[in-house]
């Protein structure tokens, strides 16, 4: 804050260094992830640094700091400035987080006086598992506005019928089918969206991850289905 003094020429800079070497030497705080793993190790849980990834790490860089995300909350779909910026929160969220620290730090009270602290734990993990963090709202907003009522009722209904396809498909079905139906859902919606803006193989290796993770779930549902069938099988056959 002195600096300034030095660049206009009142105080030398050396001078200015001197004094302020003569108040001791500067102390760091701990920055706010080290508290959140100092609050998690008294407690027992990853409930603080969860809270911390999920809402204050996005929060602040939408709040506090001039990064271009923030930025982009000024402008508007049609690309115009907007004096009042997004929301890049859903209202209830705020609510929650609050609800959800509450019962972390009443759960780290109740560690430091030796009684129970579980039902606090409790009670701060099922509000925070109803955060919705804020790129998910941003993101929800961006995909509502671009698609429109229309286009979202048609792509719900795409989703749909593609999950009944995967419930209903038998085993002996080409693995190369249900990977290429699939696919086809996830590029309409791309393709809905409308992202120009992307460069060529962006959204690929997302696409690819989906698709090898509902295809996964599909196969481990199908293998424990079959395996519940044939355990009740068993006793009718003997």
């Amino acid at each position: 804050m002195l600096t300034f003094l030095s660049s206009v020429g009142v105080i030398p800079d050396a001078l200015i260094r001197q004094s302020v070497m003569a108040l001791g030497e500067p102390g760091k705080l701990p920055d706010v992830r080290s508290m959140t793993e100092q609050i998690d190790s008294k407690t027992g849980s990853t409930l603080a640094i969860y809270l911390y990834d999920l809402a204050y790490r996005p929060a602040s860089h939408y709040f506090t700091h001039a990064t271009s995300s923030a930025l982009l909350r000024h402008v508007t779909a049609e690309y115009r400035y907007s004096v009042r910026p997004a929301r890049s929160w859903v209202r209830r969220s705020p609510v929650r987080l609050a609800d959800a620290c509450v019962g972390l730090l009443a759960a780290a009270v109740a560690n430091s006086r030796a009684v129970p602290a579980e039902l606090f734990l409790r009670y701060g993990e099922r509000h925070a598992e109803r955060v919705l963090p804020p790129l998910l709202a941003i993101v929800g907003r961006g995909i509502a506005r671009k698609l429109g009522v229309s286009e979202l009722v048609a792509t719900l209904k795409e989703a749909k019928a593609t999950r009944d396809y995967l419930s209903r498909v038998v085993h002996d079905v080409e693995p190369e089918e249900r990977e290429a139906r699939l696919r086809s859902m996830y590029d309409t919606l791309i393709a809905r969206l409308n992202f120009d803006d992307l460069p060529p193989g962006a959204m690929e290796p997302i696409v690819d991850y989906f698709v090898a993770k509902v295809l996964g779930e599909w196969e481990a549902e199908r293998t424990s289905r079959l395996s519940r069938q044939t355990v009740t099988a068993e006793p009718d056959e003997a």
